[in-house]
């Protein structure tokens, strides 16, 4: 009987671990990223460089574990909001909130459909394919005087206010993109 019990449990576990597997590679295909963490030195360049202030509202797009937004909030005092559609990266997104006590706001939804108005500062480590769409959202959606930061990869239409190079920290390291709106 006991037998039984754990290879009922084996292979509701193997479905279930076979149906996250699909769905992420469903997800992979569809916003044609994948999950990278932002290395902790990049999080920290920005955040001595794009001159974040308490309660200014900080969103993330594909904010993937959160931990730049949640040093945001600890070192900044800023609002912070991610968005993630990655199962895997959004759990894990929501695991690194609850740990370190965050007051993150995170939505497992998709954020070319949400409204993005309310921030003062986007970050943003995408991919070069799918830089123009996100200019694209953002021309739409951010108030003058809102900042960008991309991570690696620059929105090619627009002219960066500044331009960070870790290339000093790591020589394989990509630049940090910081546009004013």
């Amino acid at each position: 009987m006991e037998y039984l019990i754990v290879l009922i449990f084996v292979l509701i576990a193997s479905i279930a671990f076979a149906i996250l597997a699909l769905y992420t590679l469903v997800i992979l295909f569809y916003t044609k990223v994948p999950f990278v963490r932002t290395p902790n030195r990049v999080i920290a360049m920005v955040l001595d460089e794009a001159n974040i202030k308490p309660g200014e509202n900080v969103y993330d797009l594909g904010c993937g574990d959160a931990r730049f937004l949640i040093e945001v909030e600890k070192r900044t005092g800023a609002n912070t909001f991610g968005f993630e559609i990655a199962p895997w990266a959004y759990f894990l997104a929501r695991l690194n909130i609850k740990l370190k006590k965050s007051k993150t706001v995170l939505y497992h939804k998709n954020f070319y459909k949400q409204d993005l108005s309310g921030a003062d500062v986007v970050f943003c480590f995408l991919m070069d394919s799918v830089m123009p769409k996100v200019q694209a959202k953002l021309e739409q959606d951010l108030k003058p005087g809102a900042r960008v930061i991309s991570f690696a990869f620059a929105i090619k239409a627009w002219q960066p206010a500044k331009i960070i190079d870790s290339k000093k920290f790591h020589p394989r390291a990509s630049k940090i993109y910081i546009y004013q709106r």
